[in-house]
């Protein structure tokens, strides 16, 4: 493992066993900005074009709105400038680099996650067994109170996306 390896392998865990008296939605809201750093994207996606901004689409009602507007205010994510947008329907998802489904819309995922299956756009939820049913990251709290997550690695292949075997090594894989 190369130095950067390992630093960035240390960054995660610290992570997600540190901030345990965090909110959660302030650990969630810093850990998309790893998940995008940690993806490889397909060529034909948008994200390596530093003239369009990087877009997290909220869809959903959640305090997670709050913290992403102050996290990402002023920090920029693959030298882009970062869009936090509240979207409230389906057609708004395609400009979207990260899309976070709040608990408000879980009876609609299936239907979001049938339309974002082929798009190279990274489905993050907080709801029960979202990874289990399709999405590509879903996050979830221990037993101790602390935010850990789950991949659905097949999921993120059939959208073009793969994640980084350091996130892999620290994540429940739902294969």
């Amino acid at each position: 493992m190369s130095n950067k390896s390992f630093f960035l392998y240390i960054i995660l865990l610290f992570s997600t066993n540190s901030y345990a008296h965090l909110d959660d939605h302030l650990i969630k809201a810093g850990f998309l900005e790893k998940f995008a750093l940690f993806t490889e994207w397909p060529p034909e996606s948008k994200f390596k074009d530093c003239s369009k901004p990087f877009i997290i689409s909220v869809l959903g009602q959640d305090p997670i709105i709050n913290d992403l507007e102050k996290i990402y205010k002023h920090y920029r994510i693959n030298n882009k400038d970062v869009k936090i947008r509240t979207i409230s329907k389906i057609n708004e998802i395609e400009d979207s680099d990260i899309l976070y489904l709040t608990e408000s819309i879980k009876d609609n995922i299936p239907e979001i996650i049938k339309y974002t299956e082929n798009l190279p756009i990274i489905t993050v939820c907080d709801t029960e067994n979202c990874a289990e049913i399709g999405c590509h990251i879903g996050f979830y709290i221990t037993d101790k109170g602390t935010v850990h997550f789950k991949i659905n690695v097949s999921k993120m292949k059939q959208a073009g996306l793969k994640m980084n075997v350091l996130v892999l090594d620290i994540a429940k894989i739902i294969k």
